[in-house]
């Protein structure tokens, strides 16, 4: 009771006077409107690869430097090779003597070979001529009791080798004649390649003492220096694309159904004037809590949706790190509130 006379009998000037005081605090709080065109807030980044040897060793060299512009296929690192290149030269000749061994059997016997073995042939068959000759002569000295029966069993034996020696040669030369086989050339021909697989193999090994870029992009950080002992994926440099920066922004569940892959967007850096033309690349397929430095209370309390956007920067203007702010058109062009940003800095 003693409170509502009190209050009613406050006199209008004081009533008003406190109105004022109200709204110079009110006016103070939320400070003139940001130029900020809207909330979805969030950092340049950059598409970051880690480059590394796939095999181990000693690096002997390191051909660019921070800041250095590469394109695809450059060279940027190598290792020593000094004890891989005996190596590939064992594998070159066992190959090119595998090659040789398939080329005769391939070819066959030469005319030279066949000619001599041809005339062995011929030579031997006269060797068995005349064995059988003397056997001949021999059974009838022996008929006419001439001459022991037992000198026969000498002669046939002659006659048995000279025919033996004759189809041998015979066979060798019908051999030679009709040339290798083919499961002799089918072997040869299975030799020849695997060392040729062999080679391959030793030659892509050495083409991972090379470094090389995978893509365009500039370096970013150096990770290793020359002389150094590298294991297998020791990250050796950081290579980073300053043509297509994009920005994560944070977009609240009910706005970002609006929002498509291919949208254009439009994002404001600080120190850039103009606002950069991008497009959505992604929108995440879940949820999330809204980061840390969305700083509004309000829009922190609410679920919200990652939508990437991606810009073309090639002249490099934009640097990882700085602050941006994305615009869509579907959505409406919404204000931050400084006042809540500056006094609401928990996480």
């Amino acid at each position: 009771m003693i409170k509502n006379r009190q209050t009613a009998a406050t006199p209008p000037r004081q009533r008003s006077l406190a109105l004022a005081a109200l709204a110079i605090a009110a006016a103070a709080c939320n400070g003139p409107e940001p130029s900020v065109p809207s909330p979805y807030q969030g950092v340049i980044e950059l598409d970051r690869r880690v480059l590394a040897f796939e095999l181990g060793g000693r690096i002997e060299t390191i051909e660019v430097a921070r800041g250095d512009r590469v394109t695809p296929g450059q060279r940027l690192a190598s290792l020593d090779d000094a004890l891989a290149a005996p190596t590939r030269a064992a594998r070159v000749a066992e190959l090119d003597l595998a090659r040789a061994q398939l080329a005769l059997v391939e070819a066959g016997a030469r005319p030279q070979d066949l000619s001599a073995l041809e005339a062995q042939v011929r030579a031997l068959r006269a060797t068995e001529r005349t064995a059988q000759a003397l056997l001949d002569r021999q059974r009838l000295l022996v008929a006419d009791r001439a001459a022991p029966a037992a000198t026969l069993d000498e002669l046939e034996g002659r006659l048995r080798a000279a025919t033996a020696q004759r189809q041998a040669a015979a066979h060798q030369l019908d051999s030679a004649r009709a040339g290798a086989r083919a499961p002799e050339i089918a072997a040869a021909t299975a030799r020849v390649t695997a060392l040729e697989a062999a080679l391959e193999l030793e030659d892509r090994r050495q083409d991972k003492f090379a470094l090389v870029a995978p893509t365009a992009g500039v370096v970013l950080d150096l990770l290793a220096d020359p002389g150094e002992v590298a294991a297998p994926g020791t990250p050796i440099l950081v290579l980073g694309d300053r043509d297509h920066p994009y920005v994560d922004v944070f977009v609240a569940t009910d706005a970002v159904v609006q929002l498509a892959v291919g949208q254009a967007a439009e994002v404001l850096v600080d120190g850039i004037e103009a606002a950069l033309s991008g497009r959505i690349e992604h929108i995440a397929a879940e949820t999330e809590f809204t980061p840390r430095y969305v700083f509004s209370r309000d829009e922190r309390q609410h679920l919200v949706v990652r939508v990437r956007v991606r810009l073309a920067d090639p002249e490099h203007r934009i640097h990882p790190g700085l602050p941006a702010f994305a615009r869509f058109e579907a959505l409406p062009s919404l204000h931050l509130e400084p006042s809540a940003a500056a006094m609401d800095t928990s996480p």
